[in-house]
């Protein structure tokens, strides 16, 4: 895939508006449009970071045609304060959820209500 594909996919995975996506980044969306039909390798490296930036990818994802995995290059954890304070399965749960697209991300958070309502799947805390 090459980079406009990937580009329009995530868009559409994450159910982004183009033209919100360049107002968000301050790049002018008929230029933006113009380069996506034409399909031009002359972007400049900064909108293609200011993108990957805002759809949480890699600039190596989006560039390079023999990567496909979106979370190629990104951390499973990029908060230090966070970290420090998780076991591997909750940095593996929030790695996961990442990967997952707004509506895959809600029905998660649903889920794990759920399961806090019922008894046999939660701990209780002392607060002494």
């Amino acid at each position: 895939m090459i980079f406009y594909d990937k580009v329009n996919k995530l868009i559409k995975e994450k159910q982004i508006k183009k033209n919100k996506m360049c107002e968000d980044l301050n790049i002018p969306y008929t230029s933006l449009m113009s380069a996506f039909s034409r399909k031009s390798k002359s972007i400049s490296i900064d909108v293609v970071e200011k993108i990957a930036d805002y759809l949480e990818v890699s600039v190596d994802y989006l560039i390079r045609k023999d990567i496909n995995d979106t979370q190629y290059g990104i951390e499973p954890l990029s908060l230090p304060e966070v970290s420090n304070i998780t076991t591997k399965n909750e940095s593996n749960l929030i790695y996961n959820y990442r990967k997952l697209n707004k509506n895959g991300q809600k029905k998660a958070l649903e889920y794990i209500e759920d399961l806090l309502d019922i008894e046999k799947y939660t701990v209780s805390f002392n607060r002494d």
